[in-house]
């Protein structure tokens, strides 16, 4: 009885073994893909904030050509007569005497 007992001890502490071991391997293999993913999602995160900010300094040339534009308008608008044929007011129509 005690060396089939000593057998079936030893084939459970061989399957415990290989368990353990499997476990550790799949620990193994879980980090490496946490790690992997992590490193795929830094990624694309800096991808992310390096096109928001092309979108922002885009945003920020085009808010500053608008501005450059509105105040050409403003200073040609400024530097031309103010008198149209249109215009029937008095200042327009005194001008074209």
């Amino acid at each position: 009885y005690q060396r089939e007992e000593a057998k079936i001890q030893a084939w459970v502490n061989l399957q415990s073994a290989k368990s353990e071991a499997q476990s550790r391997k799949l620990e193994v293999k879980i980090q490496k893909m946490r790690s992997h993913l992590e490193e795929k999602l830094m990624k694309r995160m800096a991808i992310v904030h390096r096109k928001a900010e092309e979108w922002r300094t885009e945003a920020q040339q085009q808010h500053s050509q608008q501005i450059q534009k509105a105040t050409e308008q403003a200073h040609k608008m400024k530097n031309q007569p103010n008198h149209h044929d249109s215009c029937g007011c008095f200042p327009c129509s005194n001008h074209q005497l």
